[in-house]
């Protein structure tokens, strides 16, 4: 009988010490997942995301169904059983030049404290990642529906001290945001967080340079709902 090499830890960044999930040797199938990925068939993502998407087999995550709701239950405190709303293949290929407003800065997926994305990096530069952020004029780490207006009033007069953002993907400090943690990427690491949580891709200069599918950053994006299926 094999031995898995799976593996989990827990960070909590920022003064809200909103916890993030990093689980190495998610799939521990990760040359089955990386083939089918890369024989999907990819078409542009919505408004929000900076590149081209494929569907993804929502029942991979049985790989881990044991695993996945006892941690997620002892880390943030998980109710029901697991709802998966999406799980998509992604690419990053916008150049920097091409981003829309939305897409140069830290973002949140939702406002909802039960919505959860699971990021799988299953190839990238080694340099990519995830990172998380405090807004400094309000001083959010997560957007809850009762922040949402003031987040929004805050972005507005950022605005209007600071200009427009730079063409850009977001990464480190500047007088909007404060890195509060980061998570590098690795080949089969899988990480957890709430939607509410400000967070950004980790996008290495030059790595949206004429690339194929054989040298993208691609990822499997799956949005889980605490909630009864």
């Amino acid at each position: 009988m094999a031995v898995s090499s799976f593996t989990y830890s827990v960070e909590n960044f920022g003064q809200e010490k909103e916890p993030v999930i990093i689980m190495d040797n998610f799939s521990e199938k990760l040359d089955l997942l990386l083939s089918h990925g890369k024989s999907q068939y990819y078409t542009p993502a919505s408004a929000y995301y900076p590149g081209l998407q494929a569907t993804g087999d929502k029942n991979y995550l049985s790989l881990r169904r044991v695993e996945l709701p006892e941690i997620m239950s002892s880390v943030f405190g998980l109710s029901h059983g697991l709802d998966i709303e999406s799980c998509m293949y992604a690419v990053v290929n916008r150049p920097p030049e091409k981003l829309a407003i939305g897409q140069r800065l830290p973002h949140y997926d939702g406002h909802e404290p039960t919505l959860f994305a699971l990021l799988h990096y299953i190839q990238g530069d080694k340099d990519a990642g995830t990172a998380f952020y405090r807004h400094r004029r309000t001083g959010f780490e997560t957007i809850t529906k009762a922040r949402a207006e003031s987040y929004r009033r805050g972005l507005e007069a950022d605005n209007d001290e600071f200009g427009v953002p730079k063409a850009q993907y977001f990464y480190g400090n500047d007088p909007r945001y404060e890195m509060i943690g980061e998570v590098k990427a690795r080949p089969d690491r899988a990480i957890i967080y709430r939607g509410q949580s400000l967070h950004s891709g980790c996008i290495p200069n030059g790595t949206t340079d004429n690339i194929t599918l054989k040298t993208a950053r691609i990822t499997l994006n799956t949005f889980l709902w605490d909630r009864p299926s």
